[in-house]
């Protein structure tokens, strides 16, 4: 046990200072040298996303996500890091389907309703975003960024109209 300790101190060193490498590599190690329980191995896997995440290895960082999950399976925040992730990758359909899919198991979790606006918004399906701020908003009414994405839709799809008729 003395020698994992040392592994994730050095991998903490490594990840404080910005070599996401190196702490990679430990944290790697571990989980291949060490017979490890179940919330030590699902700690690792958030810890090797993050990491890879950093590194712009949205691949790898949702391989690790998805191990996470095998081993807990209801965790929306982590659903929402795979989406967040499919999108850097314009994979768009993959992150509305786990951006829904954290939404389906927390209605009132603020943070995937927005990003998946976001996503809308940015795909150009102005009434899908506008729908997912509405939603948004209602949980945290004082969200100025929410507040603004929504009148700026709202004024765009008006100027549009106007432009259309």
């Amino acid at each position: 046990m003395e020698k994992y300790n040392q592994l994730i101190k050095k991998a903490k060193t490594f990840f404080e200072s910005h070599q996401f490498e190196n702490a990679n590599n430990c944290l790697q190690h571990i989980l291949k040298s060490f017979e490890l329980d179940t919330d030590k191995k699902s700690n690792l896997y958030l810890l090797i996303a993050d990491i890879n995440t950093k590194l712009n290895n949205f691949k790898e960082a949702n391989d690790y996500l998805l191990r996470y999950l095998k081993i807990n399976p209801n965790t929306p925040k982590v659903l929402n890091l795979i989406a967040n992730n499919f999108s850097k990758v314009q994979q768009y359909k993959k992150a509305e389907e786990y951006y829904l899919k954290a939404i389906n198991l927390k209605q009132d979790y603020d943070e995937a309703l927005i990003n998946l606006a976001l996503l809308f918004d940015n795909l150009g399906k102005k009434k899908d975003a506008l729908n997912y701020y509405k939603k948004a908003i209602t949980i945290n009414p004082n969200n100025l960024g929410v507040l603004f994405n929504m009148y700026k839709l709202e004024n765009k799809t008006l100027n549009d109209k106007k432009i259309s008729s």
